[in-house]
């Protein structure tokens, strides 16, 4: 997904490459290929104990870490994983160089986090390395063996921190950080040491950054070493101790100043993506963003010590109806859900003089199912529950909410954090997703813009999601097709009422291809100018309804211009116009079932059934009219052939240019009331009339979509 603002560990930093987030190595982001860029490539690897090759750079930067021939192992066995996390495994021979496409090292400044457990006794193998051969001195840093934390400077003379060792097979985090003109190591959130240095600096030609081995002595890694971030900044306090209890919640690891509890069995286990806002050591932290959800200060962070911090404890993203509530306007609700996601919201309040939030609910990282925008505001509530399971009370009014909808996200505005300090979702008491297209363009989907949604967006978006969607218009919009749209293979509405669309296949491709199983239907739209080698317009071979919409300029190569179908259709108060196709079906080609009803054909043309060719399939037509449409062989209006079945009623068929009014080498099962001008089709049927039914040509004439109009005589 696009990179959002505090999407960082902790909800620091970005991962858009705009950031001092450098360099966000995550244990499940492993991979057995590196291109020639030094980019990971390929499948994730998938395997317990597969050799990593690379390991990607989450923070947006590329900064991939990749070994040809000795990297790591990924250990995702029981016994090996943390807190039901795989680590990578550094066994004394293992490293990865930095492939960096972005230098992790600024001279202003460095702060690096990692989590780890010893294996053995590893010396000075480093964890992390960058050194710069120079003509005068070695320049650098290398956070290394026993947790020491070298560094040279620019005179050069190196400085260190050192510390006492480790007990093998314990979990600590890491940090060391740099800034003119300070070093500094802390385990677990607590300073071991730090002494004055001058600006490092970053000379040379050979500027390897290493981790798992030291350059200087040659040595290796012993450890488990799941996840390694790093900034070109020193953190501030309040940023630092946000990274850190992300790290302490995700591996069950200390930290000396824990501010949230959700991590912990007994209230669910809350430790995936933890982050947060605090106020810490005189600085704010005002907003997070992690995992979908958004928390933004309004006027909580008012001392020292207020934090805000949430994790949830799920990867499946998608809704379920599930532990809703039952009370209220939720026991009518037509169609109510929530998303399954729920979040472990943790408030510390110094001073206990409450405040306000805002909440977010960013349901584009909301997975293929999350209940996604859609009626008035009303329909969305903030859902709470005081344990890590069991059913939801809708808190939307407790918490004196104001709700906005804004692209993808919900917004519960000005929550009071009194009400906070549990699990928390969004649910809807209406799940039928309403995706609205705003924009006449015709972008790819997944843009990193909330404000424009197009057709093809919306469409990937019904596709994806379970049960019905409804597509509706924002506004008036011709949407010229640039290339094909995606296959429809759902249940949805594409509904056009109260605004004029325009769907184009600028005559280079159809403009919608239903697939079997999905279940359309379209209403009040133009679909204009596709072209394909069948159904220009429409293909479809599912169970397709239209309704008050227009075909026109569509053209096939082989049959079907206007739509074909192999399906289930149903047309009723549409119009086909200007259609064509070499073969058969200038308006429409049946090859399954087709019911016509309260619709008009006019100037379309095909080598057979200019208006409909039925080829085998069973067709019903009633109060239609037929005018002006042409056969260079047979049925300008009709062809019915083979083991085709025609039921014919109140339909008017006339003025057919070439190919006869109606052809038949099949079955008419029913013909009633119907004037054909040139008595073909008749059988020897009785209930039908011919003669000249004195029709204008199509027209508007007091409604949508146009029809036909009687003439005087």
């Amino acid at each position: 997904p696009c990179g959002s603002t505090g999407s960082g560990p902790g909800g620091v930093g970005t991962t858009d490459g705009s950031s001092n987030l450098r360099l966000w190595l995550k244990p499940d982001q492993v991979y057995a290929e590196v291109d020639v860029s030094h980019k990971c490539s390929g499948a994730a690897l998938s395997a317990d104990g597969a050799a990593v090759v690379c390991w990607k750079d989450a923070s947006g930067y590329h900064n991939d870490a990749y070994h040809l021939a000795s990297g790591p192992t990924w250990e995702t066995d029981a016994l090996s994983q943390r807190n039901g996390q795989p680590v990578l495994r550094f066994n004394g021979a293992q490293s990865l160089d930095v492939g960096e496409a972005s230098p992790v090292f600024n001279s202003a400044g460095l702060a690096v986090f990692f989590p780890f457990s010893t294996v053995a006794n590893f010396g000075d193998g480093a964890f992390i390395d960058r050194r710069s051969i120079t003509g005068s001195g070695i320049y650098g840093y290398s956070i290394y063996g026993q947790l020491a934390f070298w560094s040279t400077l620019t005179f050069p003379a190196t400085a260190n921190i050192s510390t006492t060792g480790w007990t093998v097979g314990e979990w600590n985090v890491a940090r060391a950080t740099y800034a003119p003109y300070s070093l500094r190591l802390y385990r677990n959130g607590v300073l071991l040491g730090s002494l004055v240095a001058n600006t490092m600096t970053q000379g040379g030609s050979n500027n390897l950054l290493v981790i798992g081995r030291n350059q200087g002595s040659g040595n290796y890694l012993n450890a488990d070493l799941p996840e390694m971030i790093a900034y070109t900044q020193q953190l501030s306090d309040v940023d630092a101790i946000l990274v850190e209890n992300y790290l302490s919640a995700k591996y069950n690891a200390p930290a000396a100043l824990d501010v949230y509890n959700g991590d912990t069995p007994a209230n669910g286990d809350f430790d995936l993506d933890v982050a947060g806002i605090g106020q810490y050591g005189g600085l704010t932290h005002p907003q997070s963003h992690a995992a979908g959800l958004i928390v933004r200060n309004r006027t909580f962070l008012r001392a020292d010590g207020d934090w805000l911090l949430f994790g949830h404890n799920t990867l499946v993203n998608q809704s379920t109806t599930d532990d809703l509530p039952t009370t209220g306007d939720w026991a009518t609700a037509p169609d109510p859900a929530r998303w399954l996601r729920a979040f472990d919201i943790h408030v510390t309040d110094v001073l206990s003089d409450g405040g306000r939030v805002d909440l977010v609910f960013d349901l584009s990282e909301g997975g293929l199912d999350a209940p996604l925008p859609s009626g008035p505001l009303s329909n969305y509530r903030l859902l709470k529950r005081t344990t890590s399971t069991g059913p939801f009370t809708d808190v939307t009014a407790a918490t004196g909410a104001v709700v906005a909808v804004s692209g993808d996200q919900i917004q519960f505005r000005n929550v009071d954090v009194s009400v906070l300090g549990s699990n928390f979702t969004v649910g809807t008491l209406d799940r039928t997703p309403n995706l609205v297209v705003n924009t006449a363009a015709d972008s790819d989907a997944g843009a990193c813009d909330n404000a424009n949604h197009t057709l093809r967006e919306a469409i990937y978006a019904a596709n994806s999601q379970a049960g019905a969607d409804i597509i509706t218009f924002a506004g008036d919009y011709t949407i010229t097709l640039a290339s094909a749209l995606p296959n429809l293979t759902s249940t949805m509405t594409i509904d056009g009422s109260g605004h004029n669309i325009n769907v184009s296949g600028n005559n280079a491709v159809r403009v919608f291809n239903i697939q079997a199983g999905a279940v359309v239907t379209m209403s009040q739209l133009s679909i204009i100018s596709g072209l394909a080698t069948s159904g220009g317009g429409v293909s479809n071979a599912g169970t397709l309804t239209v309704s008050h919409s227009a075909f026109s300029g569509n053209s096939a190569t082989n049959r079907g211009g206007g739509i074909r179908n192999n399906g289930t259709a149903a047309v009723s108060y549409s119009t086909f116009s200007g259609n064509s196709t070499f073969h058969g079906g200038g308006g429409i080609r049946n090859n399954s079932t087709l019911m016509v009803s309260n619709s008009s054909f006019s100037g379309n043309s095909a080598g057979d059934g200019g208006g409909i060719d039925n080829n085998g399939g069973m067709l019903t037509i009633s109060h239609s009219t037929f005018s002006s449409n042409s056969a260079t062989t047979s049925g300008g209006g009709i062809h019915n052939f083979g083991s085709g079945t025609l039921n014919l009623r109140n339909t008017i068929i006339a003025n057919s240019p070439s190919g006869g009014d109606c052809n038949n080498t099949g079955t008419i099962a029913t013909h009633a009331n119907n004037l054909i001008e040139d008595g073909s089709c008749s059988d020897g049927a009785t209930g039908f009339v011919t003669g000249e039914p004195l029709l204008s040509t199509l027209g508007n004439y007091g409604g949508s979509p146009p029809t036909f109009a009687l003439l005087p005589g």
